[in-house]
């Protein structure tokens, strides 16, 4: 007795297949040439190169990039927590898990101050988007600097940290409104040296700070201090 849909399998498979279901009609073959069709990117395929355009990422470098990104900034936010119990405080981390802040350092009065962990193993910090700090809007390709943004947590307090091969790391620490100006006061210029537009991308919202503008913030812990609340 025959098994429903078995000859419909077999002649599938023949060399001269006869009528078959729509179920099983073989794939049409790919002409040897022809190009496979592209799946919808996401974000997930993406990567800001440093001047904030994106870039394609490789499978195997991107785990290798991610993975090292993450290992620089958990080290920065450990050192600067072996730095605040030094001095004494309680340093509290929450390893990326709270917006704006990273660490909470309380003094033995309970008084205590958000801190915010910049890490970089380089001579400069990158950052995705200045709108962040400041109103931008645009003007056909130009960009307009406005209105400064205001501090999203009270008294925050930022502390960059270069992590040094030779374990001689640096640390820069500044109030976040201080930073803020800095960053605008350099995004102001670079656009100014541009006429005003950003010369390969020119709606990118990316921006750097180098560390030699950092100088006259390094270990200034006391500004910890003054932000105790």
């Amino acid at each position: 007795m025959d098994r429903p849909g078995l000859h419909a399998l077999d002649s599938a498979n023949s060399p001269c297949p006869t009528a078959t279901p729509a179920a099983f009609r073989p794939c049409r073959p790919t002409a040897p040439n022809a190009t496979p069709p592209r799946l919808p990117r996401t974000d997930f395929h993406y990567n800001l190169d440093q001047r904030g355009n994106q870039q394609e990422r490789n499978p195997n470098g991107d785990m290798a990039t991610g993975r090292s990104n993450k290992l620089v900034g958990q080290t920065g936010e450990y050192l600067v927590a072996a730095e605040l119990s030094r001095r004494g405080y309680i340093a509290t981390t929450f390893t990326g898990n709270v917006p704006y802040y990273d660490i909470i350092a309380s003094n033995e009065n309970g008084k205590h101050v958000s801190v915010q962990v910049k890490a970089s193993s380089g001579s400069s910090w990158q950052f995705a988007d200045i709108s962040r700090y400041c109103r931008i809007s645009f003007k056909g390709n130009s960009q307009i600097v406005g209105r400064p943004e205001r501090c999203p947590v009270q008294r925050l307090v930022v502390v960059f940290v270069v992590i040094s091969a030779k374990r001689e790391d640096r640390f820069y620490i500044l109030k976040w409104n201080t930073l803020r100006n800095l960053l605008i006061k350099h995004h102001k210029t670079f656009l100014k040296d541009h006429g005003g537009k950003r010369p390969k991308k020119w709606d990118s919202l990316h921006c750097a700070i180098l560390e030699n503008v950092l100088t006259p913030h390094l270990d200034r812990w006391d500004v910890v201090k003054k932000c105790l609340t």
